[in-house]
């Protein structure tokens, strides 16, 4: 019996040097093949023996400045019960002792070499990953080695001691404190409509107070050893740097990583019991400014990698959802929605949840004529359909788009391109370039139809379950607001639909136009005090400044100054400038999931960052 005891603990420990030693498959791939797509050549890529994944792509805008990331694969989902806010916990103590930093060292050093601490090195925890970024001032050999030196120390090197967890630990609790906003408890009480009974409802990075007063290094260390493991990681390095020495750098110093314990099963699922009839759902807040409106549709989604057949449904989608939002934006402009600011969302978040919303802010007083209203925009949608006019409107943008983004790829910002590039590590999204983009969809947006815009709208929309949420400040006045918002929407779609009006108001919304005079130049100016600025005076007293330079190319950047700002405002209307100005400004609203620029908006961001 001892003998055979003996023989099953060494079978044992040789299974689990196995898995400590061997496993060399990354847990997240980030690069997918098969589906003849190639990365966007830019990027060099590779796996490390111990399955440590890194993405490398120089690039000279901002000159001197590299910005790295390191991806690991895990976060609050991630947590047992007993660990609720150690992966936020977590990242707060690498900063505060590891092998090459002892606790206050990290920081001191950063600043020694011309970085700042919360600008230059920071990091976030989310449900599904934790995020360490580095904003080097150089890219030169130095630069990089200690740069690998701190991500090193990020991913396997972390003290943990003690008597540091005990002093973050306030500072941890106040963090939690300073979070508890509006905005915030409204996304919980949401989210707990919306996913009933899912797993993200609890497991919200900032984790629980009973935790985070009773963690320790036992606690901290576990979840360490579990999940920052060499094959559950990715390293992100974009910028001005040289590809022979960061790629060596890169091999030298993260092959010796080793993970330090078994980690073999994914979290559990994060799936919520699904809603089988239209159900609607209040919260107040009475320090909100003002009250939200949804009409939402939720559904569970695989998540799986993205292909090119992903990528043109996801074009479909937004186009789908852009012609709705501009019928709301036309309703903002002219008055006749009775709420200020609407959007439509039709795509992902949070991994798994597939939805559409359609969504606008208003007085307290004027949600039921709002939700009447969205609910009528939506039925003529899903209705009658929409018109070529309208299609051809959305098309264009979206070419147009495309093609900006290729012209303006060769002086593309690093960080917007980490941005991008991350945020499709995290979504299992292509790593495509502008280029690459723009020849996969172009030939697509042709092809597209009138019909398929119209079905994909139905698919999108299934008119039973729905789900209809108002939040702000609205009082509903009733003892059941639930049973109210529900009673009026069903109201709403009881309504005959009539077709949707294209025509415009009538009245224009703005001061008449002034009769337009030609005006003769005055006096021109050509290389400014020797900064290549051309200045042109015109007789009608404007002044023209223009200067061209090879920053952005293929980009025209304009400013226009007029008036006396806030110094021309009546006595009795003190703001009406802060007013003018909203009222001036557009945004252009991106609906869904697949932006020309390849990144993901999202209606609510996947990762609720601390």
């Amino acid at each position: 019996m001892v003998w055979l005891n003996r023989n099953a603990l060494a079978l044992k420990a040789v299974v689990l040097c196995f898995l400590l030693v061997v496993s060399c498959t990354p847990r997240h791939p980030l690069v997918s093949t098969g589906n003849g797509i190639q990365t966007d050549p830019a990027i060099v890529s590779g796996v490390l023996s111990n399955g440590f994944q890194y993405l490398l792509m120089p690039n000279p805008e901002p000159d001197d400045r590299v910005f790295i990331y390191l991806n690991i694969f895990s976060g609050s989902l991630h947590e047992t019960d007993e660990q609720q806010g150690i992966a936020h916990y977590l990242e707060h103590m690498v900063f505060n002792g590891s092998k090459h930093f002892k606790p206050g060292e990290l920081v001191a050093y950063l600043q020694s070499i011309g970085m700042e601490f919360g600008a230059d090195a920071n990091a976030y925890t989310g449900f599904f990953n934790t995020v360490y970024n580095l904003s080097l001032p150089g890219g030169d050999q130095k630069h990089l080695e200690d740069a690998f030196t701190v991500i090193g120390d990020y991913a396997g090197g972390a003290s943990l001691i003690e008597a540091e967890i005990d002093r973050e630990r306030g500072i941890i609790l106040a963090e939690k404190r300073e979070r508890d906003s509006v905005s915030y408890r409204t996304f919980k009480k949401t989210l707990e409509f919306e996913l009933p009974g899912s797993r993200l409802n609890q497991r919200f990075p900032i984790g629980l107070d009973s935790v985070i007063q009773k963690a320790d290094q036992k606690l901290l260390k576990a979840y360490y050893d579990r999940w920052y493991r060499p094959d559950n990681m990715a390293l992100l390095v974009i910028g001005d740097f040289d590809m022979n020495i960061a790629k060596p750098l890169v091999l030298e110093r993260f092959s010796t990583l080793s993970p330090r314990g078994v980690c073999l099963s994914s979290p559990p699922s994060p799936r919520w019991k699904t809603h089988e009839k239209t159900q609607a759902f209040y919260h107040h807040e009475p320090e909100a400014g003002s009250t939200r409106v949804t009409i939402e549709s939720i559904s569970w989604k695989e998540f799986e990698p993205e292909t090119p057949e992903d990528l043109k449904s996801g074009t479909l989608t937004e186009l789908s959802a852009s012609m709705l939002q501009n019928r709301l934006s036309k309703l903002v402009r002219n008055q006749t929605g009775g709420f200020s600011d609407a959007s439509v969302y039709s795509g992902s978040m949070l991994h798994h949840v597939s939805i559409s919303a359609i969504q606008a802010v208003c007085e307290p007083g004027k949600w039921q004529e709002t939700l009447v209203q969205l609910e009528r925009t939506l039925a003529q949608g899903l209705v009658f359909g929409f018109e070529k006019n309208e299609l051809d409107r959305v098309k264009a943008e979206f070419l147009s788009d495309l093609e900006t983004a290729v012209k303006q790829s060769e002086t593309q910002k690093s960080p917007d391109i980490a941005d991008r590039i991350l945020s499709a590590v995290n979504e299992k999204e292509m790593l495509l370039s502008a280029g690459q983009r723009k020849d996969i969809l172009e030939p697509y947006i042709h092809s597209i139809s009138l019909k398929d815009i119209h079905d994909r709208m139905i698919r999108l929309w299934p008119e039973d379950p729905r789900l209809i949420t108002v939040t702000g400040n609205a009082v509903p006045g009733v003892d059941d607001p639930a049973a109210g918002i529900l009673e009026i929407y069903r109201k709403a779609r009881q309504e005959k639909i009539q077709p949707y009006d294209p025509s415009e108001s009538k009245s224009f919304p703005y001061l008449e136009l002034p009769e337009s005079l030609p005006a003769g130049i005055e006096k021109r100016e050509d290389n400014v005090q020797g900064l290549g600025i051309t200045t042109i005076e015109f007789d009608n007293k404007v002044r023209l400044n223009l200067k061209s330079t090879d920053e952005k190319k293929n980009e025209f950047l304009f400013k226009v100054c007029f008036g006396d700002g806030r110094k021309s405002e009546p006595e009795s209307k003190p703001g009406l400038s802060v007013i003018s100005e909203s009222a001036i400004k557009k945004k252009r609203p991106w609906p869904s999931g697949c932006r020309p620029d390849g990144r993901s908006p999202g209606r609510a961001k996947n990762e609720y960052p601390f």
